[in-house]
């Protein structure tokens, strides 16, 4: 996971479409491969009668908070990333709504170009702060590493 983050940045900072998608698809490529290792982990650390309840709350607690909150805290972080770069830039008063759709077309000419600016650059920031976190779940994975001898369960004869 710690390895991802470079092409992840690499991918949200480019202007190039081809070495942005280079960079999702080994990024992402580089994520995911974390994931044989934790099922095995997470299998060997239980016995065999609880190995099944060990996957389920595994792919449960995976499932909620990467795919469940991950969007809704980028679009949160999004959100107050733009509501600051348009205070900065002086329009404090412009939100996000007056940015988007039919509501667009009213504003001045310079208030669309500051909404698309600001638009961009605050999903683009909070990509890029998300991506960052990785490289926590990545360091905690490698802690995780210190204990783990310790509590692999051991096979019992009927287990073989």
């Amino acid at each position: 996971m710690i390895l991802s983050v470079p092409f992840y940045v690499w991918a949200f900072t480019t202007s190039s479409l081809w070495a942005a998608l280079v960079g999702l698809c080994v990024g992402g490529a580089m994520k995911y491969g974390y994931l044989a290792g934790q099922y095995t982990i997470s299998q060997g650390v239980v016995s065999a009668q609880f190995r099944a309840v060990a996957t389920a709350i595994l792919l449960f607690l995976a499932n909620l908070l990467g795919y469940g909150l991950g969007p809704l805290f980028i679009g949160a972080a999004s959100d107050l990333l733009f509501s600051l770069q348009v205070a900065d830039l002086g329009a404090a008063g412009l939100s996000r709504q007056a940015c988007e759709g039919a509501a667009r077309a009213a504003l001045a000419v310079g208030q669309a170009e500051l909404c698309a600016t600001a638009s961009a650059k605050s999903l683009q920031r909070a990509m890029l702060i998300t991506s960052g976190l990785y490289a926590f779940g990545g360091l905690f994975f490698l802690i995780s590493c210190r204990w783990l001898q310790r509590d692999i369960v051991r096979p019992a004869a009927a287990d073989r």
